[in-house]
């Protein structure tokens, strides 16, 4: 299974706290959004999806993160801005492939088959 970690349309209502970050790294308390959707689903590895123009920072200052490149076969998609807890962790894991979660035209999680 894949997992990514996405930001949507919805970085530039954090500027300019994302001019030069993603989403998924803005702070909640101890942790980074990123963080507490890894530590709940209990995933050490990962993918980020961000804008373009964070790219070539990201892959400079974290050379190991995967960054914008999506892996063949099943992959989960979690909106960088969900506010995970328990619940969402069951819906997450028995969420049927090809389907998502949305709220106000904004994806918060999709399970999907990429193909490879």
């Amino acid at each position: 299974m894949n997992y990514i970690i996405f930001d949507d349309k919805s970085i530039e209502n954090f500027y300019p706290l994302t001019l030069n970050r993603s989403t998924g790294d803005l702070r909640l308390g101890i942790l980074k959004l990123r963080q507490r959707i890894a530590g709940y689903l209990e995933i050490d590895r990962y993918s980020q999806i961000i804008p373009a123009h964070l790219t070539g920072i990201y892959r400079e200052r974290h050379q190991k993160r995967t960054i914008n490149h999506l892996a063949g076969g099943e992959t989960i998609f979690i909106n960088s801005r969900l506010r995970i807890n328990d619940d969402w962790v069951k819906k997450i894991k028995s969420l049927p492939v090809d389907t998502c979660y949305a709220s106000d035209d904004v994806i918060l999680v999709a399970r999907l088959n990429t193909g490879g």
